[in-house]
Formats: structure tokens, sequence, C-alpha cells
């Protein structure tokens, strides 16, 4: 419970603009007042920060696809991502959307394997009939022979590992249904498929994990990332503003996402508050309450538009004490990798760390097309003509 003394607490509202909803249109704090930020365009909490960041931190985003957002919107700044690169099997989507981390459980677990030195459980790797599924990873992640789905679960906690060298980790928060193996013990990060929940009865079960569970699992990650990350390591939570795509719950997922979100929000916020060097960012709050139209590809209502990412990180970093602005904003990483085939096999290789950076090293000069002529009307819907 958190406890303001009476008068402190009507002092904290006459001094703050931003803790009005609305105010007349004549009114100085119109501006900073919520209505007035919402008919604005994107309406960007205001947040005091507990830290400051500087040009160059060294960043590590780890969570659902809305850190894989972040990222970009960092390297297009001239941030530092060590999260950025890791070789993948097929060309499709963000290289690196296959160590996409949808809870806290299955988020915990990777720390624990890359940086406390607890061994991976061999027989979380399942086999399937196109081969074997390591669900500790994203959906994309396509089924391997067992000794290359060994090697990339190798590949993966070294590129978790990188996470010594980080001195900001953003961490966003997808899901709180998950599933547990209950033969390897673990918490997963994807669904099984109904094939293998039938070829395994009683092995798989969903867990729709509570308040409790989250909170303690945020505070067990800190732990793990105060005691290996850089000294002085600062983290930033969120929450993705991502919806589930479905519910095993059987509920309506407009309620179902609510009420996942919501347990992640709070527990997010709790787990922050003791913690000088933890803090909750609203960027869910600044995406969810604006006008969709501004925030989300109305091709699908899940995904976020690339220029909602960009007003966000921009206010993010100035937050922070970071003033540094894109420099190329006609640059968007996914319409060159689209565009240049062969630089996307060369990001998949590790060759380089993205297409940005390559279209600064050499795209760039050689007049490379910033997009495809066909580019794929769902790329288009998502980040925008």
């Amino acid at each position: 419970m958190t406890q303001i003394d009476g008068e402190v607490a009507w002092r904290n509202l006459l001094a703050s603009k931003a803790s009005r909803w609305i105010a007349a249109a004549t009114d100085p704090a119109y501006g900073e007042s919520a209505h007035g930020r919402l008919a604005a365009g994107i309406a960007l909490p205001r947040v005091t920060p507990k830290f400051t960041l500087n040009q160059d931190d060294v960043f590590f985003c780890i969570g659902s696809c809305f850190a894989r957002n972040i990222e970009e919107h960092l390297i297009y700044r001239g941030i530092a991502v060590e999260s950025k690169s890791i070789a993948f099997e097929k060309r499709t989507g963000r290289p690196n959307a296959y160590v996409n981390k949808f809870t806290t459980g299955s988020i915990l677990n990777e720390l624990r394997w890359s940086l406390a030195g607890e061994p991976f459980p061999a027989s979380s790797l399942v086999e399937t009939d196109e081969g074997w599924r390591d669900l500790q990873l994203a959906p994309s992640a396509v089924p391997l022979p067992l000794d290359d789905a060994r090697a990339r679960r190798v590949m993966v906690t070294e590129y978790f590992r990188r996470i010594r060298s980080a001195t900001v980790v953003v961490i966003t928060l997808g899901l709180i249904e998950a599933w547990y193996d209950a033969q390897a013990r673990v918490m997963l990060n994807a669904a099984p498929s109904l094939a293998q929940t039938r070829r395994s009865p009683g092995r798989f079960r969903l867990h729709v994990t509570d308040y409790a569970e989250n909170l303690a699992a945020l505070r067990a990650v800190y732990d793990l990332l105060g005691a290996h990350a850089a000294p002085g390591v600062r983290i930033v939570v969120t929450v993705s503003p991502v919806p589930m795509r479905e519910s095993f719950t059987g509920q309506d997922v407009l309620v179902a996402n609510t009420y996942s979100k919501s347990v992640l929000r709070v527990a997010a916020d709790d787990s922050a508050r003791d913690r000088a060097n933890v803090q909750y960012y609203p960027s869910y709050e600044a995406v969810t309450v604006s006008n969709r139209a501004l925030t989300y590809s109305g091709a699908d209502d899940l995904h976020v538009l690339d220029a909602a990412v960009d007003t966000i990180t921009g206010d993010f970093l100035r937050t922070y004490g970071v003033t540094r602005e894109r420099p190329h904003p006609e640059f968007v990483e996914l319409h060159y990798l689209f565009a240049n085939p062969d630089v996307h096999d060369a990001v998949l290789a590790c060759r380089f760390a993205s297409g940005y950076e390559h279209w600064l090293a050499y795209g760039r000069a050689e007049g490379r097309p910033l997009r495809a002529v066909d580019s794929p009307g769902n790329l288009d819907d998502l980040l925008g003509p």
C-alpha cells in the first residue's frame, strides 16, 4: 500500500500539469492534460527518471517482439545494441525474431542458463515430425535435426551471455499465459502444438501466471542482472503494447488480453519501486491510449506502427537525458532488407549487425534501394508507405 499525507497529495496534484485528464482549452495547462496530449497525437506519459542514460551506453533488449522494434530505433540513433545480431536459419521478418521472449519465466530461464551457469535441460528439446523444437524460443524458430537444435541452443545461450557487457537492459513483457513442461520441469516460451500435447499426454499444461509469480520472476531477473551485467546496470521494464494473438483459456481474447497486460503492468511497476536502478517506462500506455490509427497497423490491430515506435523511442531517450535524434528518417530496416536480399543474407550470417549498418557503410554510396518496388502489402501496412 502507498500512503501519502493529505496536504502532500494535494500539492502533488497542484504541482503537476500532467496529473489532470482534462483542462479547459483556454487553460495554459491544456496541452499537458491527458485530453490535450491525446488531441495532439500520440499521448506521451510524463516520467520522472530515477537515473540518466548517455549516448555511450550499451543496450540489450530482451522480451517480446516490441523489444525488436525498440532495438531498431536505438540503432537508428547510433546507440550500441548488443541484442540485435544473431544467426538465423531462414529469411523471414526480423533476423533475430526467434529469440523473442514472451513470459517472465522464460526470460528468467535464459538468464539462469546464460549468466548463472545453470544447465539447459536437454529434455526441453521436443521431437516433432519435422525435427526438434526448442520451446524456449519463439514459434518462428523452425524444427531442426537434433544435433543442429543442440548447436542452436548453444548459440542462443552465448547470445544472451552478451548481457554481461550491457549497461542498460530493456525488458518488454508479453504474456501471462505460459506453458509448463512437466518432464523438463521448466516454464516454456512457446506453446507446444496440439499434436505434441496428444503425443505426450500429461507432459504439457497451460499455466496462467498470477501477479505474485510474475513479481517474483522479475525480482529474480533483476538480481541476476545486478550480479552479472555491467557494474551499475540500469534496467528499464515495460509492457509490450502488442496484444496476445489468441488465448488458450477459451476466454474472449479481448478480455484475456486486458487481464494479461494488467497483471504484467502492476508486477512491472511494483517490482521496480524499491530499486534505484530499475524503472517502469510507460510505452504501453503511450500506444494503447492513443488514437489507434496512429499506433497500430490497420491490417491486424496487432502490430505497432514503425512511426509510433520512433516517437516513443525518441521520447524515452530524451526522458533519460539522451538527445540524439534519428539522422536518417528515410531508412526503415525491414524495407531495406526486403529490397536487398543479399544484405538480408549477410545480416542472417552476422556479417552485419543490421541492414542499417550495411547501408551506412556501403549501401548509401552504392545507391541501394531503400524499399522494394514490389514491397509486400503487409509490410507496408506495418511500417507505412
